[in-house]
């Protein structure tokens, strides 16, 4: 299994959305000093086309959904989050949208999605599997692979070990102070999405103000 030690994290899901709750007005801050890159990279893996169905679970304040909901006018496209204060935030950030019979953004858990089986062209996930406890990995994989048309598009990305010194900065802070990175840590993917029947086409790290990402593209196998 992976290579590096993953961090033990065992939040529930009432936890999980009382730490989101906390957040939810500064995260669109602290995501254009140490997630910004990434999301540009999530963009362009992606490569969503007019007309796709879109999934995008752990949609957070919707800065990403609301691109999505714009360039996929004649798609349909679904924002999901556990958290019910980031679901109104991404709501707030849609008001005015004049095309709101496509989409839809709703309070629902990564691994009981209501969308039906083989329905997705394109999944998008960011930063949510480094707060999860591993075994929740595979079972969430599992319901994503479900929910995707075969040689569909899935796009995560997480919270990375890095191989800089600088790096273990952000795992020192995950160990000993958790709330500060809403019990975040570094996480490695690899195996577990070869695990659930998907296919790594490509991936990137990224480290923006020294913090370590890492971005996904991976293709559900026929």
């Amino acid at each position: 299994m992976p290579t590096n030690k993953i961090i033990k994290r065992n939040e529930s899901t009432d936890n999980i959305r009382h730490s989101f709750s906390k957040v939810a007005w500064f995260y669109d801050f602290w995501g254009k000093l140490t997630e910004s890159k990434a999301q540009d990279k999530v963009w362009e893996y992606a490569d969503i086309r007019n007309g796709d169905t879109v999934l995008e679970v752990a949609v957070g304040t919707g800065l990403l959904f609301k691109k999505i909901v714009e360039i996929n006018k004649e798609g349909y496209s679904t924002g999901v989050d556990l958290s019910p204060d980031m679901i109104a935030q991404a709501r707030k950030s849609l008001q005015g949208n004049s095309d709101n019979d496509n989409y839809t953004l709703k309070i629902e858990s990564a691994d009981q999605l209501s969308c039906e089986t083989g329905s997705i062209d394109v999944l998008i996930n960011n930063y949510m599997f480094d707060l999860l406890p591993e075994h929740m990995f595979t079972p969430i994989l599992n319901e994503f692979h479900r929910v995707l048309k075969p040689e569909s598009k899935l796009v995560i990305t997480c919270m990375s070990f890095g191989n800089k010194w600088y790096h273990k900065f952000w795992k020192s802070l995950a160990v000993h102070i958790p709330a500060l990175l809403t019990y975040c840590r570094p996480v490695e993917l690899s195996e577990y999405l070869v695990k659930a029947g998907f296919k790594i086409d490509k991936h990137t790290f990224i480290s923006q103000n020294t913090f370590p990402s890492e971005v996904f593209l991976a293709k559900k196998k026929q």
